[in-house]
């Protein structure tokens, strides 16, 4: 395309430069512009002039009709809608209009899936109200009187010269449409309301004119006919009358109930001017008119359904949906309550939180009320109440649907495994009866339901009967059903073989020959129609009911069991089946026997839980095989920490085998997790660990013999070292305050020699100071060896972290025990309460007024007043045991990416999440920054948007002015693979809204900010009160990246005039920016590309000149790379539009240029290497190109054309490596 065909094609871009930066848009897309947006009284104010030029529209939507809101009437047999485009579209209008304007809800409620056709080619109807010349009299004479006195009415400008927008006002008597016909209409809306509820989802058709009988006469004589049920009414005291409610006397003849009240005047004026303004696209007119219809007559459905449809054109889905969710209630008719619910889910999408979920089972109860015998309602209902884990109402529901198709087994079954999950006997016994129905229901044929189903429908039977009767019949069951499934139904003389289960063995020798019947019977010798046609699963059940019967009837079980024996080798397959065995036999107290079918599940690991060890150990013991139980009970206590029983059962033996040494520490382990009672009940005798000591009296006072048996106060407010805490307290350095309070409670609780004890306890004998301090200092002693011995361990295994898992597991058990000691230190966690600063350890562990003076003191003998109270103190620590804090931070972050590169990701949150809120890195702003930085990297590792999201929220946070903090969050969400929900979600959303309303209220002047609509509270943020200055760091002009970031946020969420809106102001900012023209031509092609497009050509066109401005720029660099880059996108753009004879030749051009890209890299690899080496000699370069992306998008157009041919010949050329 030359510059003449550009000049004439395309408008010029520049054009969309003057539009404003806060245009009026709906809150629902964009609460920042809907925010400085004052109501006028005019919705659509004029364009300025600057856009009205060059193929740019007046700002608005255009006419549009949504495809559910039309009436369902059947086209004439002799329209000519295919002939003459024009006058099918005029016919349309005339034919449809009418209805649209006066009657939107039967329009809606009548519209079904019968009609559809005629609309399959068109996403909207355009309406013209434009009819001139013959055409115009063709459409006219089609019409009858009625309708053409209707349009005759209309102020239609073509028609009425005279035409104005004032005309259009309350004047009554000027109204646009024939109040006689609207109030038929009405009248015959209102009279559709009071015909009682609808049956089913189909809609009615036709025009009949017959007297209708209702549906009384179908129960008549039945006992839901309401005379026949007048016995069972009101047991006691007078009958209340035929029908009639409290309070409305009786019922004159002819009335009815639930009829709707006459509209006055007042609501057809309101819904006459709403349906006006909406045809002229007013959509906020026609919201105000529709609204106050409601409120004169809430009881029609037609202003609900009106004002649904406006709200929708208005790009408020939610508050549309809402306004016909409570229109429902004024119409019994269940198929609205189906279009509600579907819209419910539709609009939730993924993302079904439980009061979506809770709506929708609300629609669908209205739906089944309306129509008890919808059974898909039900169906529909059953499925989002067992997806919002509502397991009583599911199965009430699921009740309700076997009643009405008590033989549909898929229904059966679900309902039985609602009853078995309940354990209630009852409702087990319920389930089994409608099974006995339904098998019964397909005794008479060969198959319980479908074929491939039927030997899963027979197991989950069987296990009924069994719960509700007892073992032996339910293997009587088995037998019975097995040979009916296996095609034996008439041999029922194995009814009376009840010793043993010889009619399922898999050979007739040599028992199955023995019974007379058999010898003589059709089916001798066909084995695969007795054991060998039996699954091993109904095997081993039956097996399991033989075991249960009766101690001599483990024989014939084993022989059951035997073939599942036979099949250890490949347990992988049937591990399942082997513990369903063993844990039967342990039932029955069979240990020998289940040991067998133990031991060969330890060769599945995934199949081996704790449970499963502890069963085998117990199995062990019976036999005195103590190793083999002591290597179970093993496994459990070092592969779960928390786990009690397995450490009481290995105590107990290592106890009754005098290994004492080994028995203490698991014992101490059970009494620090809180199970001291555990160790108690095993009546196991070592000895506990000793009891707190107390603490030690001190020095009497002067004035008090020390032979009063009293403990002397405290003389000094010294602070000494608290003791050590056991393994998982909290360590900490204690003062004399907490020593205090002991001695107080030591002095209530422990009198040592004159008061009698209050309490009755025996005093305790408080131990020596001196060996209370002997004791910490050995254990602070061992905690410093232990952390440098780690310390070392570390250092160590970094070098090798790559190459040696060895060194890895190293690391992680160093780094993880270098956690555990920091983290017992509360000096690092004081009190949970993160904003206390860190002031040092045990006695440096300054009170904060006391440091605050000393460093007042430091002033004021420097004579420096202005010295700044945030110097660090040097007293203060900067390492512990001898390393430094900043090390001890290196360690824990490296740590934290290995567990993330090891897919860990609870522990590796845990760690950094530890990591950062110690006291020590808490509030050093560049520490927290390492955590952050750190914990991008393990989320992008993790593939964790959520948390990408989170910690890059950090960034912006800390430094709100910068552009690179938006530049890092906008890098780490493109690196993020997969789809994106967090990156457009809500919560993003509105803080990147936040910090962009903050940039513009900075860079306004103090005029501008009073001018627009800023919240009290947003302008008290923003100067913090009034303190500062709201451009505190002198911002010369807004930063294009912020604005581009959050216009990429409303294009990902699909809100393409908000993300227009943004896109442009980055334009003003930076008219020669590449990807801003390309964003701006796509978000046009998007938006076109909508359903409820308002302008198709318009969008389509504005997109091209972008994209076209985009190309001229990209090439002008004269680089290979941008040009193949340009024929991509432009290629891309034609296949959006499904325009394929542009969209090839631009892929063609794109895989030309490949060579050429390709020596660009190399010769560009030349230059930066100047030693001349570099990737060539591979042979390769690894450069940035779309040549495959090019030609997967051409293999694919050429597929869909059933050229097979030339998309093999793309796809080995360019795609196979």
């Amino acid at each position: 395309m030359d510059d003449q065909q550009h000049d004439l094609s395309y408008p010029d871009p520049a054009s969309g430069y003057h539009i404003t930066p806060y245009p009026e848009l709906s809150h629902q897309t964009d609460p920042y512009s809907y925010a400085y947006t004052q109501p006028e009284e005019d919705y659509y104010p004029p364009m300025p002039q600057a856009l009205m030029h060059e193929g740019f529209m007046p700002r608005g939507p255009q006419p549009l009709m949504h495809e559910g809101f039309m009436h369902g009437h059947d086209m004439d047999a002799d329209s000519d809608v295919d002939e003459d485009p024009s006058a099918g579209y005029g016919a349309l209008q005339a034919q449809y209009g009418l209805n649209f304007v006066l009657n939107p809800q039967s329009a809606h409620a009548d519209f079904s899936h019968n009609n559809n056709h005629q609309f399959n080619n068109h996403d909207e109807i355009i309406y013209e109200d434009d009819f001139e010349g013959e055409d115009s009299q063709l459409h006219r004479h089609r019409l009858d009187s009625a309708e053409r006195e209707l349009l005759d009415a209309r102020d239609n400008p073509r028609i009425d010269p005279d035409f104005a927008m004032s005309d259009g006002g309350d004047d009554s008597s000027d109204a646009s449409i024939n109040s006689e016909l609207l109030n038929a209409i009405l009248d015959e809306e209102i009279a559709a309301g009071s015909r009682g509820r609808g049956k089913g989802r189909a809609r009615a058709r036709g025009n009949a004119t017959g007297r209708r009988r209702g549906w009384k006469w179908a129960i008549k004589g039945t006992d839901h006919d309401p005379k026949m049920a007048k016995g069972r009414g009101r047991g006691r005291g007078r009958p209340r009358g035929n029908g009639v409610p409290r309070g409305e006397g009786r019922r004159k003849a002819g009335d009815k109930r639930n009829t709707v009240a006459e509209p006055d005047p007042e609501f057809k004026r309101l819904q006459s001017l709403a349906t006006q303004a909406f045809l002229n696209n007013n959509y906020q007119a026609a919201a105000d008119y529709a609204r106050d219809a409601v409120k004169a007559n809430p009881e029609i459905f037609a202003a609900h359904s009106l004002l649904s449809e406006i709200l929708l054109a208005q790009g408020k889905d939610q508050d549309s949906l809402t306004v016909l969710l409570h229109g429902a209630h004024t119409r019994r008719d269940p198929a609205l309550w189906w279009t509600v619910a579907e819209r419910t889910l539709e609009l939730a999408g993924d993302n079904r939180s439980p009061s979506v979920l809770e709506q929708a089972i609300y629609c669908f109860a209205w739906a089944i009320k309306l129509d008890p015998d919808d059974y898909d309602a039900r169906r529909e209902k059953l499925n989002l109440l067992l997806e919002s884990d509502q397991p009583a109402r599911a199965r009430g529901e699921a009740k309700m649907m076997v009643r009405q198709k008590p033989h549909d087994l898929n229904i059966v079954r679900q309902y039985a495994d609602l009853c078995a999950y309940s354990a209630s006997l009852p409702e087990i016994r319920r389930a089994k009866d409608a099974y006995d129905v339904a098998i019964n229901f397909y005794f008479k044929g060969r198959s319980l339901g479908v074929p491939e189903t039927q030997w899963s429908h027979l197991n989950v039977y069987l296990d009924l009967v069994e719960k509700c009767e007892n073992p032996a019949q339910a293997a009587f069951h088995l037998k019975k059903l097995s040979r009916w499934l296996l095609g034996r139904k008439e041999d029922t003389f194995w009814d009376t073989v009840t010793g043993d289960d010889r009619e399922f063995d898999n050979d007739d020798v040599p028992r199955r020959i023995q019974i007379p019947e058999f010898k003589y019977s059709r089916f001798a010798g066909q084995n695969q129609l007795y054991g060998e046609g039996l699954p091993l699963e109904l095997k081993v059940k039956l097996g399991l009911f033989r075991v249960k019967v009766s101690r001599a009837d483990l024989p014939e079980a084993m022989r059951h069991f035997q073939q599942l024996l036979d099949l250890k080798d490949d347990v992988a397959d049937y591990y399942d089946l082997f513990r369903d065995v063993a844990e039967g036999l342990i039932e029955q107290t069979y240990y020998a026997e289940a040991i067998l079918f133990y031991e060969p599940i330890r060769s599945v690991p995934e199949a081996c839980d704790h449970e499963y060890y502890m069963k085998l150990a117990d199995c062990y013991m019976m036999f005195s095989r103590n190793s083999d139980a002591e290597s179970c009970w093993k496994f459990i206590v070092d592969n779960d920490p928390e786990d009690i029983k397995s450490r009481i059962a290995l105590a107990k033996l290592y106890e009754s085998e005098q290994r004492m040494a080994e028995a203490v520490p698991l014992v101490h382990e059970v009494i620090r997790l809180g199970r001291s009672d555990a160790v108690k009940k095993a009546k196991i005798t070592v000895d506990k660990p000793p009891p707190p000591r107390a603490l030690a009296p001190l020095m009497p006072r002067p004035d008090q013999p020390a032979s009063s048996g009293r403990h002397a106060g405290p003389v000094s407010r010294h602070y000494s070292l608290g003791p050590m805490p056991e393994d998982g307290e909290d360590g900490d350095y204690q003062d004399e305050e907490q020593e205090e309070e002991d001695e107080e409670e030591d002095e209530d609780e422990e009198p040592i020699m004159l008061r009698p004890s209050k309490r009755g306890r025996k005093a305790t004998k408080p131990k020596a100071p001196k060996a209370r301090v002997s004791q910490t200092f050995e254990r602070l002693q061992q905690q410093d060896q232990r952390i440098k011995a780690n310390h070392v361990l570390v250092n160590s295994a970094r070098e090798t972290l790559d190459d040696d898992e060895d060194a890895v597991q190293t690391y992680f058990e160093a780094a993880q025990e270098m956690m555990d000691d920091f983290k017992t230190v509360r000096a690092f966690y004081p009190g949970r309460d993160k904003h206390i600063k860190f002031t040092g350890y045990g006695r440096n562990n300054k009170n904060p007024l006391i440091a605050e003076m000393e460093a007042m003191k430091k002033r004021i003998a420097n004579d420096d007043m202005d010295m700044d109270d945030d110097v660090p103190d040097e007293s203060i620590p900067d390492n512990f045991h001898d390393i430094k804090f900043t090390e001890w931070l290196d360690i824990f972050c490296e740590y934290a990416l290995l567990l993330a590169k090891a897919a860990d990701r609870e522990k590796c949150y845990e760690i950094l999440t530890n990591t950062h809120f110690a006291t020590v890195f808490y509030h050093n702003l560049a520490h927290k920054s390492q955590i952050h930085a750190t914990w991008m990297a393990c989320a992008l590792l993790l593939n964790d948007e959520q948390k990408v999201c989170e910690v890059g929220r950090f960034f912006i946070t800390e430094w709100p002015h910068s552009g690179a903090a938006y530049q890092l969050f906008a890098a780490v969400n493109r690196l993020f693979a997969g789809y994106s929900n967090w990156f457009n979600s809500g919560p993003t959303q509105k803080f990147i809204l936040r910090q962009v309303k903050a940039l513009d209220y900075a860079l306004l002047d103090p005029e501008s900010r009073a001018a627009y609509a800023f919240t009290g509270q947003e302008r008290s943020s923003y100067t913090h009160a009034g303190k500062r200055d709201a451009n505190p760091y002198n911002l010369p002009d807004l930063d294009a990246g912020v604005l581009s970031l959050y216009g990429h946020i409303m294009a990902a969420a699909q809100s393409w005039t908000s993300a227009l809106n943004y896109y442009f102001r980055v334009l003003t900012l930076d008219k020669g920016n590449v990807s801003i023209n390309l964003c701006i031509a796509t978000a046009y092609m998007q938006m076109a590309m909508k359903r409820q497009a308002e302008n198709r050509h318009w969008q389509i066109y504005q997109g091209v000149a972008f994209l076209q401005r985009y190309v001229d720029l990209r090439k002008a660099t004269g680089l290979a790379i941008h040009e193949q880059e340009a024929a991509y996108n432009v290629a891309r753009s034609w296949h959006l539009l499904g325009i394929m004879h542009l969209a090839i030749p631009e892929y063609e051009k794109a895989l030309a240029l490949a060579e050429k890209v390709r020596e660009e890299a190399r010769e560009k690899a030349r230059r930066e290497d100047s030693d001349g080496e570099d990737d060539e000699q591979d042979g390769e370069i690894d450069a940035e190109e779309f040549t495959q992306e090019a030609a997967f998008a051409l293999m694919h157009i050429l597929a869909m054309n059933n050229n097979e041919r030339g998309a093999r010949k793309i796809a080995e050329k360019y795609l196979v490596l």
